[in-house]
């Protein structure tokens, strides 16, 4: 296995050669190659006068590769460099996002700034993130990656109303104890609406827990669309509809499981 994963790079290479193919990744190969060659020593000199301005955004998806050509061009640090991005998406690392490129660049950093408004969730939303994430300083478990609270932004809103149940802003859902138990979003009598909701707990398998928080998940949205048409559960002054819902999933196993667990009601 490891001769063929080292004879197949260096076979696509030859192939591409000769069809004269290149992609994305071989023209940053080619790009941070010609950087590090003593014979284009005046390459990034040249390159940071044609670009003596540099604005990278969503920073947290760029890769140790791309991150050393960047420093090569403004090695000197005589032309301004913006790196916009939040080192918590770095998790999604089939964009090659890298978090610890990210801490590397921000050390380097002269300057550091963080956006200290929301404008887009609601108050009880943004307050309960900042309880969940702000109660533990290593939430996100390295030192480097830290929760910086917002506040809420002056920008009108919309604001979300469900009549049809105990909402709070954020909830956090747990399977149920009892097996066959519908789940729960307790919040108890004197619950503030940016309170973390809980259930109790118990063991279950992997695919059966998939299944349950599925069929929970997909039971939910049915309860929120069939009492919008009650007018019950609102956004602004029109009734929430399904363009309005997101799921989020792992997999796409998981996205498949929920999509039958909507076709199911």
């Amino acid at each position: 296995l490891r001769h063929m994963l080292e004879w197949t790079i260096g076979e696509v290479r030859q192939r591409q050669s000769r069809l004269r193919q290149t992609s994305f990744d071989d023209m940053l190969g080619a790009l941070h190659r010609a950087l590090h060659h003593p014979s284009d020593s005046d390459l990034a000199q040249h390159l940071a006068a044609q670009y003596p301005a540099a604005l990278i955004d969503e920073f947290q998806d760029t890769d140790p590769l791309q991150f050393e050509i960047f420093s090569s061009i403004y090695k000197n640090k005589t032309h301004p460099v913006f790196l916009v991005g939040d080192p918590k998406q770095a998790i999604y690392s089939f964009r090659h996002a890298d978090l610890y490129t990210y801490f590397r660049a921000r050390q380097g950093a002269e300057r550091i700034f963080h956006l200290a408004d929301n404008q887009r969730s609601e108050p009880a939303l943004i307050h309960g993130v900042n309880g969940l994430f702000g109660h533990n300083q290593r939430a996100f478990v390295l030192s480097d990656l830290r929760f910086t609270p917002v506040h809420v932004g002056a920008k009108p809103r919309l604001r979300f109303e469900d009549r049809g149940s105990g909402y709070a802003a954020l909830q956090v859902w747990t399977l149920p104890f009892e097996p066959g138990a519908e789940p729960s979003s307790e919040t108890g009598d004197n619950a503030a609406p940016s309170q973390v909701a809980q259930c109790h707990t118990t063991l279950f398998n992997k695919e059966d827990a998939i299944l349950r928080s599925a069929g929970a998940c997909a039971a939910e949205i049915s309860r929120l669309l069939a009492q919008a048409r009650e007018g019950l559960v609102r956004i602004g002054e029109r009734q929430l509809c399904a363009g309005d819902i997101a799921i989020l999933v792992r997999t796409h196993k998981q996205g498949s499981v929920m999509k039958a667990a909507l076709n199911a009601l």
